[in-house]
């Protein structure tokens, strides 16, 4: 076979697989929602087992477990399926967990706001809030499900190198630590852990402090974690000796990160430092599939955030009132900017 004729073969595969896999992610989607991998938890099974158990139709149920092996999460050993270690990423209870940030960017409202992308490339303005009315925050607030779903995968987001995070920077220096819109808690409740001396507050919207205040315990919060509700957009707690913000600022176009950081330089003394983490890329770089993916949910779901450039985060920060003391790399593609003011 001509060379020229297998080189275009093979692009011609690469093509076709990125563009079919789309298919990929909905077989995911239905396994979750069928509940096979969470099945398959105590061991393997046959497929009549498992169509019955599950209660969906057998010749189906083989289909969706051959896309599913083809995809690395499932094999078969005598004539009986088990979830490999990707596979079980994608079990509920399971170490490092994913299921629930696989349920949240399967989400319908999400798939059918990538769906309209042309919109928001034509417009720059978000695909979510041309079919819904409203933006993604205002719909989270008034959908409580929605908002479960959308807190349970940003906490297991909020996981993946968190140890490495928290032992790369020397909180030890500091007292009181304010945790800026920290969800969960998972941030602030592994800082205080490794940091006995520290106290914490976590602070974040009504609705989310009211959900934590209920059990600290199960967040993994203690006495020494203050819970505080307010907006980010109007004060910020003050007397802290430094300032936390995770995973948040990309979240926000460029006029609204501002309004953010110079709430925070408000709340600051001279000795304060304010810690920002977030996805950083060089201009010079490729962006990685994930903070690509990432990069296309700000643009139909957010009102102008978007994963932003070293130089694009260094003049927001500047123009905020402070001055950048130290960068460094937190994990992945997270890097940790640490500031003070001008």
């Amino acid at each position: 076979m001509d060379k020229n004729l297998k080189n275009i073969q093979s692009l011609q595969a690469i093509v076709i697989q990125g563009v079919a896999g789309y298919a990929f992610s909905f077989a995911i989607k239905a396994a979750i929602e069928i509940n096979l991998f969470n099945e398959l938890i105590s061991g393997s099974a046959k497929i009549s087992k498992l169509a019955e158990k599950l209660e969906v139709n057998e010749s189906s149920l083989a289909r969706l477990i051959r896309v599913l092996m083809s995809a690395g999460l499932i094999y078969e050993k005598d004539d009986t399926f088990m979830v490999t270690e990707m596979g079980e990423v994608l079990q509920t209870d399971s170490k490092g967990s994913l299921e629930g940030l696989a349920k949240y960017f399967l989400n319908d409202l999400l798939i059918s706001s990538m769906a309209d992308l042309q919109y928001s490339i034509k417009t720059g303005k978000s695909s979510f809030e041309k079919n819904n009315g409203t933006s993604w925050y205002e719909y989270g607030k008034k959908n409580p499900d929605l908002l479960k779903t959308m807190d349970k995968g940003m906490n297991e987001f909020s996981k993946i190198g968190i140890l490495q995070f928290v032992e790369s920077y020397p909180f030890e220096k500091y007292q009181l630590i304010v945790d800026i819109a920290g969800g969960n808690g998972q941030i602030i409740s592994a800082v205080l852990q490794y940091n006995k001396n520290a106290i914490g507050i976590l602070f974040d919207q009504p609705a989310t402090i009211e959900r934590i205040e209920a059990d600290k315990v199960s967040f993994g919060l203690d006495d020494r974690c203050q819970l505080v509700s307010g907006d980010m957009f109007k004060k910020i707690p003050e007397g802290g000796n430094l300032y936390l913000i995770s995973k948040v600022l990309n979240d926000w176009e460029d006029n609204s990160v501002i309004k953010i950081l110079k709430n925070i330089k408000a709340a600051m003394s001279k000795e304060s430092r304010l810690l920002i983490v977030e996805s950083l890329i060089d201009n010079n770089e490729k962006i990685s599939p994930k903070e690509a993916y990432r990069d296309l949910l700000f643009l139909v779901c957010s009102d102008g955030g978007k994963v932003r450039s070293k130089v694009e985060f260094n003049k927001l920060i500047e123009e905020s009132g402070f001055v950048v003391t130290n960068v460094r790399k937190a994990y992945g593609e997270f890097w940790s900017i640490e500031c003070k003011l001008h």
